[in-house]
């Protein structure tokens, strides 16, 4: 069978994490979300990529090719579309 490997970080500590189709995404203890795409193309690059936002979240769900997260206060967002290179 396959074996795991380890995502290497020095920064964020993982609350949470959530899988889709091309990416995995993770909420930090500090209220942010970083993903990493899963497609062959990123293989060789396992840094995370933190989703550029000023909101600060407490929830996270990943599914498909989008992120939807729940900030602090209260309100939904959403990431459609992911691709393996970033959100658009």
């Amino acid at each position: 069978g396959s074996r795991p490997v380890r995502v290497e970080t020095t920064g964020p500590k993982w609350v949470t994490l959530g899988a889709g189709t091309t990416q995995a995404c993770a909420l930090s203890s500090d209220g942010e979300i970083y993903c990493f795409a899963t497609t062959p193309t990123w293989r060789g690059d396992r840094r995370p990529a933190r989703i550029e936002s000023n909101e600060t979240f407490v929830a996270l769900a990943v599914g498909g090719q989008h992120v939807c997260a729940i900030g602090a206060d209260a309100l939904a967002s959403e990431w459609p579309g992911y691709t393996s290179y970033g959100l658009r």
